[in-house]
């Protein structure tokens, strides 16, 4: 599986007041993390247990 991260960064506009997100995004390149594809959602999460959501907009 292979996750863009072109794709993920445009949910911005979904959150954009979520502070937790905007930190989320700014470190994801810098820190290895793992990913769970459930229910039509994606969730990333570090090695700290820090978790980010993303459901599908269509």
């Amino acid at each position: 599986n292979t996750i863009i991260f072109k794709d993920a960064i445009s949910t911005r506009m979904a959150c954009r007041d979520n502070t937790k997100s905007d930190l989320y995004r700014e470190t994801i390149t810098e820190n290895s993390f793992s990913f769970l594809v459930k229910n039509n959602r994606l969730v990333l999460s570090d090695s700290e247990g820090e978790r980010l959501r993303f459901k599908k907009i269509d």
